[in-house]
């Protein structure tokens, strides 16, 4: 009686293909139970990771990116003054072209106005010493991989067309994003692009 059920389904015009677009709508589905699974599960991990209720991000509210964040540094400097936050680490990150013998490359710079505490609070080890004024930067150590950087050499910096030379001071290690980054006194930030804006605390 099965037998004869089925003959007959492959029998009439379209059944195959009906068949077909079933199974193809089935095996759909399952991938994306899977896709919604695994992001569950990533998101999951991530949260056992990172503890929320201890750490704050704040960016302006109409960013894209940390890049286009502006917060005035004022906020910052309220939220210091309450003495309720274990530490408060204002940063401005830009994008900045790094000249280096003749050689130009697209870089990320980090203004940090607490170098020390920024270099605490993400473990990083650093090879000679951390930069303290204007003209002194720390370089990350994938930078200092891919183009060849060392400790005393002398690089230009240039932001919204204002050119800075600094000197390498020391290269640091933090197993992060910020490897890849230049990292600089907040105020040298201010002065290049001459506003004082912060990109997040």
């Amino acid at each position: 009686m099965e037998l004869e059920s089925y003959r007959m389904l492959l029998r009439k015009k379209g059944t195959a293909s009906a068949i077909l677009v079933v199974a193809f709508l089935v095996a759909i589905v399952v991938s994306m139970n899977s896709v919604a699974n695994y992001i569950d599960l990533q998101t999951r991990m991530l949260g056992e990771l990172i503890n929320p209720s201890r750490r704050y991000l704040i960016l302006s509210r109409n960013s894209t990116g940390i890049t286009d964040s502006q917060i005035d540094v004022r906020l910052a400097d309220k939220l210091c003054s309450l003495n309720y936050f274990e530490y408060i680490l204002p940063q401005r990150v830009l994008i900045a072209d790094m000249v280096r013998d003749l050689d130009s490359h697209t870089v990320l710079v980090r203004g940090v106005r607490d170098i020390k505490l920024f270099f605490k609070t993400r473990r990083a080890r650093i090879n000679g010493r951390i930069a303290e004024n204007w003209g002194e930067v720390n370089v990350g150590e994938v930078l200092v991989r891919v183009f060849s950087i060392n400790v005393g050499d002398n690089i230009t910096l240039i932001i919204n067309n204002r050119h800075a030379e600094v000197t390498v001071v020391g290269v640091f290690r933090s197993c992060s994003q910020s490897d890849s980054e230049l990292i600089v006194p907040i105020e040298m930030i201010s002065n290049l692009t001459e506003n004082n804006v912060i990109s997040l605390i």
